[in-house]
């Protein structure tokens, strides 16, 4: 009865793995807006490829919620990641 399972067991262990590593708490679904800022800043994903993983509808989602971290230098390619 006292099993914890399903989301609350990922929220449990999430809970446990920043208080170990003596992070300020921060929930958990942070790391998916973490990771897609730093694919789209590094220029590892495309828009494309980006919008595919996140799951969302189209790449003008992904753009709505993460223009502002791209950097248009000379090497940017919006549609193809530099592989």
């Amino acid at each position: 009865m006292g099993d914890i399972s399903g989301s609350g067991r990922l929220r449990h262990q999430w809970i446990r793995v920043l208080k170990d590593s003596k992070v300020e708490y921060k929930k958990l679904s942070c790391t998916r807006h973490t990771y897609a800022t730093h694919m789209l800043k590094d220029g590892v994903l495309s828009i494309n490829e980006l919008s595919g993983l996140l799951g969302h509808s189209s790449a003008k989602v992904t753009l709505t919620h993460y223009a502002s971290v791209i950097d248009l230098g000379s090497n940017f390619n919006l549609f193809d990641s530099e592989k």
